[in-house]
């Protein structure tokens, strides 16, 4: 079944040159929680985007600044506003933690990740914390596979087979 995410973001620039992302965000609308129903969490994300801008526009602080995105599972931007001179708002990374293999480091949402297992003498098995996942290139059962970065951090661990006993 297709799964489809969107992230509202949300972030505030106060008279006081305060820049801080709004109480409550980012805010994610999972397809799979709404029984795969991909309008409806898109519906759910416009809503919320389109509710928050309306507030801004009725604060009595007329210095208040705002900038907002929805972001796609797949990394794609939606849409993006800003009202007033705001700071762009920077595109959400998370880690990926690698466990005897190579692929660490930080990556923004919807970009693709590599991992590789490192060639110990054993037979691979499978990376351990890959459910949920969207690979592209091979699977949670290949030692070569890439993968879609979430919206959280992933921590992956090279499994393999046992060693043989030597005789």
């Amino acid at each position: 079944m297709l799964r489809e995410i969107f992230e509202v973001y949300a972030k505030v620039v106060d008279a006081n040159g305060a820049y801080n992302t709004l109480n409550g965000y980012p805010k994610v609308y999972d397809s799979h929680l709404y029984n795969d129903d991909i309008d409806k969490a898109r519906n759910r994300a416009y809503g919320e985007f389109h509710s928050v801008l309306g507030s801004m526009f009725t604060r009595d602080d007329r210095q208040c600044q705002i900038a907002m995105i929805i972001r796609a599972s797949d990394g794609m931007q939606i849409e993006r506003v800003a009202i007033g001179e705001v700071a762009e708002i920077p595109d959400p990374a998370y880690q990926v933690t690698v466990t005897s293999g190579s692929g660490s480091g930080t990556y923004t949402i919807g970009s693709i990740v590599n991992i590789v297992a490192d060639e110990v003498g054993a037979t691979f098995l499978a990376w351990e914390g890959a459910e949920g996942l969207s690979f592209v290139v091979g699977d949670a059962t290949t030692a070569e596979a890439s993968f879609i970065m979430p919206s959280s951090p992933v921590t992956l661990t090279a499994t393999y087979t046992p060693a043989e006993p030597a005789e």
